[in-house]
């Protein structure tokens, strides 16, 4: 089975937190791409403080990789979006506990709001799956 090959190159530096690099997906495999996910659970009620909202919004996510018959390993690539800079300890606390060793590459921006003001995290996504075209 082919999969994801997640790195850090000696050219570039340690990443400062749980990420890589770079992410490479071998020829053959399809991609899939995970709208944006927050911390709202099955009923549409949303999750409490930030640490509830991060881990209810990993879970979604693992729940949309599933529906592809896929976990955390397929993932290449994740956009983080917190609305407080304060919190990126908290997300580095809990997203150990759900991605992949090494972990996809990854981006994080502080923004001023989310669609919704109760949001306080989303995340996207773009996970690989073998032997696909769509």
């Amino acid at each position: 089975m082919m999969a994801v090959r997640r790195y850090n190159p000696d050219t570039l530096h340690a990443p400062a937190g749980q990420y890589s690099h770079l992410a490479v997906v071998p020829g053959g495999m399809s991609l899939v791409f995970i709208a944006g996910q927050v911390g709202a659970r099955l009923d549409g009620s949303l999750a409490g403080d930030i640490e509830a909202q991060i881990r209810q919004t990993f879970e979604n996510l693992l729940k949309a990789l599933a529906a592809e018959g896929l976990d955390a390993n397929a993932l290449v690539q994740l956009t983080y979006y917190l609305t407080d800079k304060a919190h990126v300890p908290i997300l580095r606390e809990v997203r150990q506990t759900y991605l992949p060793d090494p972990p996809p590459a990854t981006t994080a921006l502080i923004v001023a709001s989310l669609m919704d003001d109760t949001w306080l995290f989303e995340l996207d996504a773009v996970a690989a799956k073998s032997g696909e075209s769509g």
